[in-house]
C-alpha cells in the first residue's frame, strides 16, 4: 500500500549538490510504499497481520480503525479486536520470557561536549551515542519483560546511566529464526517494533524490496503462529 501525508509546505533539496529542487505545496502528498501481510493459517482461530513502518511512518492505526468500523457495521452486535504481539509496554507480549542477549542504550544527536570527551577532539558532525551491554556466550541479561520493567524512566521518558541520559533502549532477542532488535522504549513510535533494517534488501529507490520483506515477514508469522498455537517456541 502507499501512504503519505499532506497539509504543509517543505523544500526538497539534493543531498549532494545542496541544490533546491522543488517546493512542496500544501496539497502535495509524499507517498511511500509500505509492506503488509495478512495470514489465516489453516484450522487456526487467529488471523495474523504484519505492517511495515518506515522511518517512523506507519498506517497501522488508520487500517485498524477502518477495519473495525467496516466489520462492526456489517456485523451488528459483534466487535473485532486486535492484539499486538509485541506491544510497546511489553506486558502482554508473546516474547515476555525471551532472554535478552544484548541491550543498547541510545542517545540521539549527542552534544559535542559529550562526544569530544570520548573522541578527544572537536567534531563537527552530529553523532548518536550508544552504550551496549552484551551477555557472555550462552548467557543472557535477563528476560525481556523483567529487563523492560527494570529500566526506570524519568518524567521526560529517558533513563540515566553514569550521568548520561538515554532516550531509547533496544534489546536483541530470538524472533523468527534469528536474533533481531526489538525496541524496549523510545521517544518515537519504534518502541515495541521488530527492527529488520539489517536483514532487508533495498532497491534502487531506497525502499526495502518486496521479496526481502516477504521473506522476513513469513519467518516472523510462522514463529508467532507456533507460539500462539501452543506448540512451543525456540528462544
Amino acid at each position: 500500500m502507499h501512504y503519505g501525508t499532506f497539509g504543509f509546505e517543505s523544500n526538497f533539496v539534493d543531498t549532494n549538490t545542496k541544490k533546491h529542487n522543488y517546493r512542496r505545496k500544501v496539497t502535495d502528498i509524499e507517498e511511500i510504499p509500505l509492506f503488509f501481510e495478512f495470514w489465516y493459517p489453516t484450522k487456526s482461530t487467529h488471523i495474523f497481520a504484519v505492517f511495515q513502518s518506515f522511518q517512523g511512518r506507519s498506517c497501522i492505526q488508520l487500517v485498524m480503525s477502518e477495519m473495525q468500523e467496516s466489520f462492526e457495521k456489517a456485523n451488528p452486535g459483534f466487535v473485532i479486536v486486535f492484539k499486538k504481539l509485541l506491544p510497546n509496554d511489553l506486558s502482554g507480549s508473546m516474547y515476555y520470557s525471551a532472554p535478552v542477549k544484548k541491550l543498547r542504550l541510545i542517545k540521539r544527536n549527542a552534544s559535542k561536549d559529550l562526544t569530544d570527551k570520548y573522541l578527544g577532539e572537536r567534531t563537527r558532525q552530529t553523532i548518536d551515542f550508544e552504550v551496549s551491554l552484551t551477555a557472555k556466550r550462552n548467557g543472557n541479561l535477563g528476560l525481556l519483560a523483567s529487563l523492560s520493567r527494570s529500566l526506570k524512566k524519568d518524567a521526560l521518558g529517558v533513563i540515566t546511566h553514569e550521568g548520561i541520559s538515554f532516550g531509547e533502549a533496544v534489546a536483541e532477542i530470538r524472533v523468527g529464526g534469528r536474533t533481531r532488535r526489538v525496541g524496549v522504549f523510545g521517544n518515537n513510535s519504534d518502541a515495541g517494533v521488530i527492527d529488520l533494517t539489517d536483514v532487508i534488501v533495498r532497491g534502487p529507490n531506497g525502499h526495502p524490496t518486496f521479496a526481502s520483506l516477504e521473506k522476513e515477514s513469513n519467518a516472523l508469522l510462522k514463529d508467532f503462529h507456533t507460539t500462539v498455537s501452543g506448540s512451543g517456541h525456540e528462544n
